[in-house]
């Protein structure tokens, strides 16, 4: 029934339920997800997907070839891994890439600008990356977690990098960031069953209601719990 968030099984990448169990786990996947679809049509050619685990996103993905590399500290297995590398410069040559994806793992670089920069090098002119990050987060992949980004950091990194943004989106409001924190210090706080079954079924109605009026609300939000970035070189 309820467990903590299992960020690695495939369905939570390509089709997260929103569930009484998975709220938390919903809000982040989601909002991922769509970015990714809607930039698919633009990761065309040879796409380099950096951090890559086991590549969860190669089915929707519209590129020839899909190119992984990953650090020797990665929690994922390596049998998807074309490639290791140090987790600061790229083993390729300038200009190689078509595209580039970058998911959920800049917050795990020591030096998140420099490997962005590494990034714009092997990118074509002309092609797109698309970079997720977490804002709001607990520890994750300890003790290779170092930062948390905002949408001005976000926007940083791509000028710094001679990277234009072509849109930037963030991953909930003010109300589904507040949520995930209430789901996320239920689930690491309260763990016996049947307790927390009951707990989680009473506050269904109250998440959904807040998850609506979260979606609602246009506006740039003041606190979310990521950022999803589409960039342009």
């Amino acid at each position: 029934m309820y467990s903590p968030p299992d960020y690695s099984a495939s369905e939570n990448f390509l089709n997260p339920r929103l569930r009484p169990w998975t709220v938390f786990l919903y809000l982040h996947r989601k909002p991922i997800l769509d970015a990714v679809k809607e930039a698919a049509p633009l990761l065309r050619g040879r796409l380099l997907d950096v951090g890559c685990g086991n590549k969860p996103y190669a089915s929707i993905l519209q590129c020839g070839e899909h190119v992984g590399v990953d650090v020797a500290s990665s929690p994922h297995h390596r049998e998807r891994m074309d490639k290791i590398y140090d987790g600061r410069s790229l083993p390729f040559s300038d200009s190689e890439f078509d595209s580039l994806l970058c998911s959920e793992v800049l917050e795990h670089c020591q030096d998140p600008q420099l490997v962005v920069r590494e990034m714009a090098r092997v990118l074509k002119p002309g092609g797109h990356a698309l970079l997720t990050v977490p804002m709001v987060f607990h520890h994750h992949e300890e003790p290779w977690d170092f930062q948390r980004f905002t949408r001005y950091g976000m926007e940083h990194l791509a000028r710094q990098a001679g990277l234009n943004v072509v849109w930037l989106k963030p991953r909930g409001g003010m109300y589904g960031t507040a949520l995930a924190q209430v789901y996320c210090a239920v689930g690491y706080t309260l763990s016996r069953r049947p307790f927390i079954d009951v707990l989680l079924w009473m506050m269904w109605p109250i998440s959904l209601i807040i998850f609506q009026w979260d979606k609602r609300r246009k506006n740039t939000p003041v606190m979310s719990l990521g950022w999803q970035m589409l960039v342009s070189k």
